[in-house]
């Protein structure tokens, strides 16, 4: 009987299943192989020297991955007193198991007879088989693919969606997704909405705005005037439209929306848009256009809108901005340096929407005033005839005040015309002064007049037969 007798010491092989990659939560085995009989083990781990884990045990050690990073593991052979060599060290990587995560095309709000796509994607480049659950259910029609479709959604598609993968070769499989709710309702009918107003003015700039109420991710929209597609005519991804107005533009406006191949939701209702002409501005004066030093001057700038508007006003065709955005422009005592062209124009309180602007008003400025009294016909008249007394003056907006001078001021009139009517009664002469106003401006007093009356002419007339005779 021979024995053979080996004169080289024996080293294992250090095995690992299922791989020297794997993922936390997952169970490998190592194996410590040796071909002949009758040896225990003893099993290291280093990082970076050598952790006994355990000793005089069998060839197999079974770990469970917990903490991610790269650990090296060695075993050993003993029979007896007798050790064999060191296995060679073998590196086990553990990572953290790849999560699952559920997308769904076009959106998680779906719509009756919509197509709808859930795709389980999966951070790892490795092979999967897919597994799905609908509401913690197994999907049977959905196991194993990726990508599961529906292709004509409704009511019974409603739930919660969510998925997780297996190993093509072994037991390795990923986290379980997060479940994605997937609602079915009708088809949305978008509202219109209109920036800023519905009634505008031609050069005003508009937004149209297409309204779902729900998240506008994957839809189309497309735009009608009157019932025919406005530009773009091929449907867009924003769900706003700016127009530059003009005159034609006063038309209905209604907007759909398109998503994927199949659902096309109906029209908004119309929305009635009326373009107006630009307003005009204009500049009214009071008491005048031509006004006098310390006199209080009142500009206002009117637009024939019933807008609310802020005023933006010009002198010498430039801003005057001591009046911005105040509708009237008031000096309270008028000055040589306040004579110039006045114009203003009209800003939307809301948007940069403009009136046109006014035509300039010349403010002319002078010294105070002096009336003309002037008598008619005559300044000598007889008992009995009618005289007219005008106090004249050549800018408008005035009141009179006549005064009969004697040996103080006695006030015929006040607050009325430029003229006074007067009968001749009483002989002798008197003296006449008047004095114009406007507002609480005064003039000067006129220079005065004195009228003379005699006696009556026919009185007169007889006398001088008599005494010819």
């Amino acid at each position: 009987l021979h024995h053979f007798i080996s004169t080289e010491k024996p080293k294992p092989t250090l095995r690992v299943y299922p791989h020297t990659t794997v993922y936390t939560g997952d169970t490998l085995t190592l194996t410590c192989d040796l071909q002949n009989s009758g040896w225990v083990f003893t099993w290291y781990k280093i990082s970076p020297q050598s952790e006994l884990l355990s000793e005089n045990g069998p060839s197999t050690l079974s770990l469970t991955a917990s903490d991610t990073g790269s650990t090296v593991y060695q075993c050993v052979a003993y029979r007896g007193a007798y050790g064999s060599e060191y296995s060679d060290p073998v590196k086990i990587t553990v990572n953290e198991r790849p999560k699952a995560t559920v997308k769904v095309q076009p959106a998680e709000r779906v719509f009756i007879r919509e197509r709808v796509t859930l795709t389980c994607d999966i951070e790892s480049g490795e092979d999967w088989r897919y597994e799905w659950f609908k509401n913690n259910n197994p999907l049977s029609e959905a196991q194993w693919s990726k990508k599961y479709e529906i292709s004509n959604v409704d009511g019974s598609d409603e739930g919660d969606y969510s998925c997780k993968g297996r190993g093509l070769t072994e037991s390795r499989y990923s986290e379980i997704s997060a479940a994605v709710r997937l609602t079915v309702s009708e088809k949305p009918k978008p509202t219109l909405r209109v920036n800023p107003h519905t009634t505008v003015y031609t050069g005003d700039t508009l937004t149209l705005t297409c309204d779902l109420k729900i998240s506008h991710t994957g839809w189309t929209f497309m735009w009608f005037r009157d019932s025919q597609p406005l530009q773009p005519l091929t449907p867009e991804y924003k769900n706003t439209n700016t127009l530059s107005i003009t005159a034609s533009d006063t038309a209905e406006y209604r907007c759909s929306a398109l998503r994927g191949e199949n659902i096309h939701t109906d029209y908004s209702d119309p929305v009635k848009i009326t373009v107006r002409s630009t307003p005009k501005a204009t500049v009214k004066v009071q008491p005048a256009e031509r006004v006098f030093i310390r006199e209080r001057v009142t500009l206002t700038c009117d637009i024939e809108s019933g807008e609310d508007w802020r005023y933006e006003w010009f002198k010498n065709n430039n801003p005057l901005s001591e009046a911005q955005w105040r509708k009237k422009y008031e000096i309270s005592n008028v000055d040589g340096s306040d004579e110039g062209d006045y114009s203003c124009k009209g800003r939307r309180l809301t948007e940069s929407s403009y009136s046109e602007i006014s035509a300039a008003v010349r403010l002319t400025v002078s010294e105070k005033p002096k009336p003309t009294l002037r008598v008619n016909p005559h300044t000598t008249v007889y008992t009995g005839d009618t005289l007219t007394l005008t106090c004249d003056l050549q800018s408008s907006g005035w009141v009179f005040m006549w005064y009969k001078v004697s040996y103080q001021l006695e006030l015929l009139s006040e607050n009325g015309p430029n003229t006074l009517s007067l009968t001749a009664s009483d002989t002798g002469t008197t003296v006449y002064q008047c004095i114009a106003y406007r507002g609480e401006y005064a003039s000067e007093y006129s220079d005065p007049v004195e009228i003379t009356v005699k006696g009556e002419l026919g009185f007169l007339l007889s006398f001088k037969k008599e005494k010819s005779a």
